[in-house]
């Protein structure tokens, strides 16, 4: 049994990545770790050890989520490199991520899991409970898709230029624009929605990609 995991980390300074080498790279709480083991108890004694405190001895690394999966270890490390190349932007190095997009990877992890091979999947934390929000839209549609500029062409009838500038960012020489990419804090999509509901980077940006789709017809949503 093989076991992929994401592991967030809480120390309040950075830390090595390799114990007692200086020259290593360091890891903060503002990232994740995505990683395969054929031994997972061994791994995380590792880690621990590895994000242990050499003054108070508290480990600050926590495995918040496995899958424990009958795929070969060989399969386990092409799914390791989908997550990379899926996530290439917020790969920060080896296998570390910035941490916002841990929802999205959980989220792209669960799919291929689940469509590949029945997997066990368990929780090493509880998470965080949040406020409940009623919508008449399924919660996180768009996550794990990623969005391009359909052949509709940008005429003079589109006058609302801030609309304009949405959807030529979001083309990128053709190349789109992940959903993490667009909903990150400032980013050049949410710099370009003017509306009276939209209360800058706490509001969501689906009511404005579902616009841009379905309504303006300018963009396009692929599942990765």
């Amino acid at each position: 049994m093989n076991t992929i995991y994401i592991a967030h980390f809480d120390m309040k300074i950075p830390m090595h990545s390799i114990r007692n080498k200086a020259s290593s790279k360091k890891v903060s709480k503002d990232m994740i770790k995505v990683g395969i083991s054929n031994n997972f108890n061994e791994r995380k004694k590792q880690y621990e050890n590895t994000y242990r405190s050499k003054t108070n001895k508290k480990s600050h690394v926590i495995f918040v989520k496995t899958f424990e999966t009958n795929k070969t270890y060989r399969q386990c490390q092409d799914i390791e490199k989908k997550v990379k190349k899926n996530f290439k932007k917020e790969n920060l190095f080896g296998e570390y991520y910035e941490k916002h997009v841990y929802k999205e990877i959980l989220i792209f992890l669960t799919n291929i899991l689940k469509n590949k091979q029945t997997v066990k999947i368990s929780n090493m934390k509880p998470s965080v409970k949040k406020r409940k929000t009623r919508s008449k839209h399924k919660s996180d549609e768009y996550v794990g898709c990623k969005f391009f500029r359909t052949n509709k062409e940008i005429t003079r009838h589109h006058r609302a230029e801030h609309n304009k500038k949405r959807w030529r960012w979001i083309d990128n020489n053709g190349k789109g624009r992940t959903y993490s990419e667009i909903s990150r804090a400032d980013s050049t999509y949410r710099q370009n929605i003017k509306d009276d509901d939209y209360h800058g980077n706490t509001s969501s940006v689906d009511p404005h990609l579902r616009y841009d789709i379905k309504v303006a017809r300018m963009i396009k949503c692929d599942n990765l």
